[in-house]
């Protein structure tokens, strides 16, 4: 009988495939947040495999281990996702104790999108000192071999991508792609993680992540960083590692731990136009060096470090401890530009720890003044 089932789901699928759109529901999945629903989204993704297309996914709450997409499939759920709680929308469990990855593994699927979905991992409901599992799953992840020749150009968009023991977005070896309008939070990995390069991170909010919200780690390079809120990670908010050409603007850093923003080994980075918060979070387990500081500039060359925003903090509701103590670290900068920038209140300590070893370093016309008092710096308690 469960054979006879089996086909009869995959043949109404194959009929849907003319369309170029399936529903999950047509393959035997379930929404009810029990039933293991792994092999009927495979079969719903397989059988656009040759053409490509979209799978639907109706709201409701769906358990799942690994999913494998191919080159021009698009998941798309009905959205509805929430900041805090079970989102509405259409939402994938990760099944417990799933031998995976990722949740869903872009590797090979050159085209893929994702989209309004809520992907929730396998410490999403676990105590915050729970330990991390010996086997990492990240909730997004692309594993390539090379770097290839061709652009994979993978989208996600409009997707919340919670509790996963890894990265919430896991990019190895990736070329072009385009991660927006997500809520990433609470993985106990990065935020986002890159190794590649051509990408747009764009309109997202990532948020108390373990390790770093954003982490370019080398070869890293040629990434629009735009219209951001990165906050309360661990780690720290955005550290690129040997990245290059990266244009960073408009973002929005806060209660960071470490530093807000680390650039280290980095080449032809513009920086600009972003708003630096309350970082180095002393609550935190943090590395002796860098010092506490809203950013970290080390062995860079060609940076442009201006126009941004930088104010001193403390945790919501006017709790814990202010920081940072110093403004910014600076070290060993070659042709590189530190202008314009303001930091009224932005301080404890210095506005500048510089450890030298500078060729060429412009470094002018930054208003910079460090707390007086806590009146000058204006706090929104929002309502408990």
């Amino acid at each position: 009988m469960k054979t006879q089932i089996c086909i009869l789901f995959v043949l109404l699928g194959l009929a849907a495939v003319a369309a170029s759109e399936v529903n999950v529901l047509s393959f035997g999945a379930t929404a009810d947040g029990k039933t293991d629903c792994t092999a009927a989204f495979q079969r719903a993704i397989d059988a656009l495999k040759p053409q490509g297309g979209k799978v639907t996914v109706p709201a409701g709450v769906y358990v799942t281990g690994e999913l494998q997409l191919w080159p021009g499939v698009v998941v798309e759920g009905a959205g509805g996702f929430a900041f805090r709680g079970l989102p509405k929308g259409s939402t994938l469990k990760l099944r417990k104790g799933a031998d995976a990855r990722a949740m869903f593994n872009l590797t090979g699927a050159m085209g893929a999108t994702l989209r309004d979905l809520a992907l929730l991992g396998d410490v999403d409901d676990l105590p915050k000192d729970a330990p991390t599992p010996s086997r990492t799953v990240h909730g997004v992840g692309l594993f390539n071999t090379s770097h290839g020749v061709d652009e994979g150009y993978p989208l996600v968009d409009h997707c919340l991508i919670r509790g996963f023991s890894g990265d919430g977005i896991h990019l190895h070896k990736g070329f072009c792609g385009n991660v927006r309008n997500c809520l990433i939070l609470d993985n106990r990995g990065d935020g986002i993680r890159l190794d590649g390069w051509d990408f747009f991170i764009i309109n997202n909010e990532i948020n108390n992540n373990w390790g770093y919200g954003f982490h370019g780690v080398d070869p890293n390079n040629a990434c629009t960083i735009t219209a951001n809120r990165i906050e309360w990670n661990h780690k720290g908010g955005l550290y690129l590692d040997r990245g290059s050409h990266y244009c960073i603007n408009a973002n929005y850093f806060d209660r960071s731990g470490v530093a807000g923003v680390i650039f280290e080994n980095v080449r032809f980075i513009t920086f600009t136009g972003n708003q630096i918060y309350r970082s180095a979070r002393p609550e935190w387990d943090a590395p002796k060096d860098p010092v506490s500081a809203h950013a970290v500039l080390r062995n860079c060359k060609g940076v442009t470090f201006s126009s941004n925003s930088l104010v001193i903090g403390r945790d919501d509701y006017a709790s814990g401890e202010f920081s940072p103590r110093n403004g910014l670290v600076i070290e060993k900068l070659e042709n590189c530009t530190i202008m314009g920038n303001t930091a009224h209140a932005a301080f404890l300590e210095k506005f500048i720890v510089d450890r030298g070893g500078h060729t060429n370093l412009v470094c002018r016309d930054n208003m910079a003044t460090p707390m007086k008092d806590v009146g000058e710096v204006f706090v929104v308690v929002p309502e408990k």
